[in-house]
């Protein structure tokens, strides 16, 4: 949270921290608005009003930036915090383009918070004009 934190509107901070607390029993936005206290259709006003990315893939960076705290701090393999995690599969983590040994020799959850700054600043240029080549 500490890492993701600054990227993130405060504003849903709550939800992150939410998606962070229990990963293997927060998969979906439902489970997520459960764990709120909140509809689902909440959890997406919230992040349109904070003009953010969607609450779908609010929930996927938090769970990415999971992963890369588990490659940064123990010796696991991608299949094990695949599991441990409860993504469908350790190929659902390999399709993200990001090779695990590449984000455990770059420290996992830096390259995975500096990805989602990148994401999150794509928009902003197209709306600014910056149409990026």
């Amino acid at each position: 949270m500490r890492q993701l934190a600054p990227i993130i509107p405060a504003s849903l901070h709550p939800i992150v921290e939410a998606a962070l607390a229990d990963p293997a029993e927060r998969t979906t936005i439902g489970q997520l608005a459960n764990a709120r206290g909140v509809h689902r259709k909440t959890l997406f006003n919230l992040c349109e009003r904070a003009r953010f990315l969607t609450p779908s893939e609010l929930l996927t960076w938090c769970r990415l930036a999971l992963v890369g705290h588990y490659l940064d701090t123990t010796g696991c393999t991608l299949e094990t915090i695949s599991i441990e995690l409860s993504f469908a599969s350790d190929t659902a983590l390999r399709n993200t383009r990001m090779r695990a040994t590449d984000l455990r020799t770059r420290g996992g959850v830096a390259c995975i918070v500096e990805a989602l700054r990148k994401r999150i600043e794509r928009p902003r240029r197209v709306d600014m004009g910056l149409h990026l080549v």
